[in-house]
């Protein structure tokens, strides 16, 4: 996953730990990097959420350590990528491995009728087809 710096420069993702009021760190959240001149941003999938997490902390959070690969699906599916790099798998395959583990659920909450989790569920598959890389992804490669 790749994009061009405002220098020219390619910028690359990693996952990286942020630290929010020197008392959370969070996580595996996805940053654009360049290598040029180090200009990093969060990963525009995710950076909206990002801030409405951090918002939800407050301004006097409790220390604390969030993954946030636990708290959004592309920061999940691109946590699991990067294991995977070193067993071969594709992140198309592990972003329709993670869809259809959601759908599974859901079945199951609804059939539960577990309302709350249902709405976690249908959130966290919302946040897949929103992301433009995995969209690209899964469906180019159907």
């Amino acid at each position: 996953m790749e994009k061009i710096c405002g220098c020219g420069s390619k910028m690359t993702m990693r996952l990286r730990s942020l630290v929010f009021a020197k008392k959370v760190s969070i996580l595996n959240v996805p940053v654009m990097n360049c290598t040029k001149c180090r200009h990093s941003e969060v990963l525009a999938d995710c950076a909206q959420p990002l801030i409405t997490l951090l918002r939800g902390l407050g301004s006097q959070p409790a220390e604390q350590h969030i993954w946030y690969n636990e708290v959004h699906e592309l920061a999940y599916i691109l946590y699991e990528a990067s294991k995977a790099k070193k067993q071969n798998r594709s992140m198309h395959d592990i972003a329709k491995d993670r869809i259809n583990q959601l759908l599974d659920l859901l079945l199951l909450s609804r059939a539960l009728g577990d309302h709350a989790w249902v709405t976690d569920i249908e959130a966290r598959l919302a946040q897949i087809s929103q992301a433009e890389c995995v969209y690209n992804n899964v469906i180019s490669n159907n």
